[in-house]
């Protein structure tokens, strides 16, 4: 069962709600609170207090022309702007400090949490949506609470101070006043709803044209290369001109609540301006009074009017910082137990027992697992795409939990033990390195944070990377560049493994290391790999046979079970599903140069080659071309004349049907032995489906015109040929 957040949500749906949460924000500062009301209290005073004066020098200082008390009333007066200045720029200063400081601890919490969250969390939400709440959402609620809330609090107290003013001067104003005024604030309620409506719109349309841009700009080199830059301009586009049409509509509507705000409030004042004036003629409210009156009136209608147009940003910002609060709220389903212990160091074996897991309820991956890896073993989890072979290793790393089964280390269930502990054993190397734009030598302290400089170069002498190291100009202090982009593939993972062993972790967890990287440098990590693992438990993920071949054991994984398992040769004799696909992988040769050639015997093996004598597959293999394409590239388009038969030699493919209305369905995953595109080969027919590379990968491709030459050669092919597309449709 799935541990839940501790951290119980607010109702931000009204202002009242939205003070609260931000009320649980500024408890840490409550002394500076205290002191920007005080603030606030003194320049509320100032605003209800001065057009008391204009009465005492209307009936007073003027009629009996008292010279000495208009100077008491300006010196007066002038104190109380000296004051309450100074009040305005200390909460200024002070709202200012306090605001920047909550914000602080608001972007702390957040990503606090984001480091929380469990890896099925980032499954559900992109990558940009977030980055989204970290920035545009930030300054929307930075804007409504940091300025707009204290001012909206000021204007609210100046209008109830005024009023109460005005009552004590004259009951009937401060009648007429209070029943008027909250008509200004109409528009709000009115339009508030359609404003709100709009933000939420608005905001998706942000994130989606943050996704646009983030997605151009990891995929930059692929664009440049496809020549896809007017494609790639066509979606940011259409996506800001949705941005633009919300942004339309919500800065019109949100416009038009201060302004009937504004002409509501001055014909307000005219009315009570008039009601006065008649008071006076009749002797019912003396000069004095009325231009007094007229003062607080003149703030009443200024608080009013600041209050509305503080109140629609105020609430402008509710949609964001909903957002803001379902992070901050959001499950975090993978949480150590208040019991967890220490996980003690590994020694003796990791054990699934009817494991089953999936990432969504509908799609199981692992169906009752079992098996056991004996510490100080390598261990190799091969498979096709989806068969369960990194699941496995992300529940060991405890990134999920299974739906039911046990997961033991050393007959300790890992959710019994902390993450920390856990984890603190465990050194992993992904398929992509993931450096950061630092130095080589921070790169691998990232394994290690509190490692001397001698811990470093040792990781780096057993990742084999050292030599080279010490051989640039600026040696460990060398920048890699973002995202390791000033190194080459091989370079990285070799600084990603010694980032890994820094921690001499007595497990050392391997995904996919190899699968982007050329064949003689695939060999030397391989070889690297063989290495460390005389020295600690390996499990390693991969697609590649050849780099597991002296392992200990090799599980092979069939839809979430363990179908087969031992070493590589007492697989090959069981003549099982090990087997075929090392019959796949085998007869692709790589040359001195790099270059890559199919022997004969593998062409024969598949179909349509296979009634064709081994001296023309000869020369048909010669004729295959080496095409290497990014993730995301298509290959083939459904529709489409293709003129090229493949074959998968690194990587793994989609195969994508599209429906009437456009709409992507994955109907298989390709994978290395693959081979795809021979019935639009003979046939000469629009392709079926469309094929997109699923990461970085490298075919042969033959084309058709060497294809249809075979075909002349051997005229009895096409019989086959044809009996073969049948059975296929």
């Amino acid at each position: 069962m799935h541990s839940k957040n501790v951290v119980k949500p607010i109702d931000t749906s009204g202002l009242v709600g939205l003070v609260a949460w931000f009320g649980v924000l500024l408890k840490p500062y409550v002394p500076s609170c205290l002191l920007i009301g005080l603030c606030i209290l003194l320049q509320v005073g100032l605003y209800v207090t001065y057009p008391l004066g204009f009465r005492t020098i209307f009936d007073t200082v003027i009629p009996f022309k008292n010279l000495d008390l208009l100077v008491k009333i300006m010196v007066g007066l002038l104190v109380l702007f000296v004051v309450c200045g100074l009040a305005a720029v200390a909460q200024a200063r002070l709202a200012s400090d306090v605001g920047s400081k909550v914000m602080r601890d608001l972007r702390a919490r957040m990503f606090e949490q984001l480091n929380r969250l469990s890896s099925s969390y980032f499954m559900k939400v992109d990558s940009s949506d977030l980055l989204s709440r970290f920035s545009l959402e930030f300054a929307s609620i930075e804007a409504a609470y940091v300025r707009a809330l204290p001012a909206l609090i000021e204007c609210v107290l100046v209008v109830f101070g005024c009023l109460l003013t005005i009552a004590i001067v004259d009951w009937r104003i401060a009648i007429v006043t209070a029943i008027l005024v909250p008509l200004s604030f109409i528009s709000g309620k009115v339009l508030g709803p359609r404003v709100d409506g709009l933000i939420y719109q608005k905001i998706g349309f942000e994130s989606g044209m943050l996704g646009v841009l983030q997605e151009s700009l990891h995929s930059r080199p692929i664009i440049r290369a496809l020549g896809t830059e007017k494609e790639s301009i066509r979606k940011f586009a259409i996506s800001n001109n949705n941005l633009m049409t919300a942004s339309t509509g919500f800065g019109f509507y949100a416009s038009l609540i201060p302004l009937s705000s504004l002409y509501g409030v001055n014909v307000i004042l005219v009315t009570i301006v008039g009601a006065g004036a008649a008071l006076v003629i009749n002797g019912g409210l003396s000069i004095g009074s009325f231009f007094g009156c007229i003062g607080l009136l003149g703030s009443v209608a200024a608080g009013a009017s600041s209050a509305s147009s503080l109140y629609a940003v105020v609430m402008a910002a509710s949609q964001k910082v909903r957002r803001v609060n379902d992070l901050i709220t959001a499950e975090i389903e993978v949480n150590d137990r208040p019991d967890a212990i220490a996980l003690p160091v590994f020694t003796s074996e990791i054990h699934f027992e009817n494991v089953n897991f999936g990432y969504t309820q509908e799609f199981p991956i692992l169906k009752d697992l079992t098996c056991s890896i004996k510490a100080g073993t390598s261990v190799a989890l091969v498979g096709g795409s989806g068969s369960g072979k990194s699941t496995m290793v992300n529940l060991i790393m405890r990134f999920f939990d299974p739906s039911s089964g046990t997961l033991t280390i050393d007959g300790t269930d890992i959710r019994d033990a902390t993450q920390e502990s856990l984890r603190g054993q465990m050194g992993v190397v992904m398929q992509d390195a993931y450096l950061i734009n630092a130095s080589i030598a921070e790169n691998i302290l990232v394994g290690k944070l509190d490692a001397t400089q001698e811990e470093v170069e040792e990781a780096a002498r057993k990742a084999e990377i050292h030599d080279f190291i010490c051989a640039l100009p600026y040696g460990y202090s060398t920048l890699v560049g973002e995202n390791g982009g000033f190194l080459s593939g091989g370079q990285r993972q070799r600084i990603a493994i010694a980032r890994a062993l820094i921690r001499n972790p007595s497990m050392l967890l391997l995904d996919e290391p190899t699968s982007a990287l050329d064949p003689s440098t695939e060999a030397s990590i391989n070889h690297s790999i063989e290495q460390l693992a005389r020295d600690r438990t390996v499990i390693m993920v991969t697609h590649r046979l050849n780099s597991v071949q002296r392992f200990d054991k090799i599980f092979v994984l069939d839809q979430g079970q363990i179908a087969e398992e031992g070493n590589h040769y007492e697989l090959l004799e069981k003549r099982g599903l090990y087997s075929q696909m090392w019959d796949k992988q085998t007869g692709v040769s790589t040359a001195a140069d790099g270059s890559v050639r199919v022997t004969p015997e593998r062409l024969k093996s598949i179909p349509i080659f296979s009634k064709v004598n081994l001296d023309q597959l000869a020369s048909i293999a010669s004729n295959f071309i080496l095409e290497d394409f990014e993730a995301g590239a298509v290959l083939m388009k459904q529709g489409d004349l293709s003129e090229k038969f493949y074959i998968i030699f690194r990587g793994s493919l989609d195969v994508l049907k599209v429906d009437s209305e456009g709409h992507e369905s994955r109907i298989a995953i390709l994978d290395e032995g693959d081979h795809f595109g021979e019935i639009a080969v003979i046939k000469h027919v629009p392709r079926s489906a469309t094929v997109r590379a699923r990461k970085k990968s490298t075919c042969l491709s033959l084309n058709r015109t060497h294809f249809m030459t075979l075909v002349r050669n051997n005229p009895e092919l096409l019989e086959e040929l044809d009996e073969y597309i049948k059975l296929r449709q």
